[in-house]
């Protein structure tokens, strides 16, 4: 856990889904989170969230060594871009995934993909 709270990214490995306490975990630290393994699957709050402007979605065959650490690397050196990445995570983590107000941004997030699915007015 110290070492997350100075990582540039994080693996986001599966569990039983991937709205897990482990990605709030890594949003909350401003890491990028490169989900691991979830080809194909629903990322939480996608009517919501651009996962594509702040995270990396990496297949579960990915070779680490000749293909996954060399494309972080040459992300890394791309500082403004990095930079936007992680204001995008943390920014999406105040809005919909943070649960330390009294009406959480859980409850937020659902209201809000419901009003945008079904059109509903405020």
């Amino acid at each position: 856990y110290v070492r997350l709270m100075n990582a540039t990214f994080a693996l986001v490995a599966p569990g039983h889904q991937p709205a897990s306490y482990r990605l709030a975990e890594v949003m909350e630290r401003g890491c990028i989170p490169v989900f691991f393994g979830y080809e194909g699957a629903l990322l939480p709050y996608a009517d919501l969230v651009d996962w594509s402007s702040m995270a990396l979605n990496v297949p579960l065959d990915v070779d680490f060594e000749s293909v996954l650490l060399p494309l972080l690397e040459d992300l890394r050196r791309d500082r403004a871009r990095v930079r936007a990445m992680q204001q995008a995570v943390l920014g999406a983590w105040r809005n919909w995934f943070n649960s330390t107000d009294s009406y959480s941004s859980s409850h937020r997030a659902i209201v809000e993909t419901l009003r945008r699915r079904f059109a509903f007015q405020t």
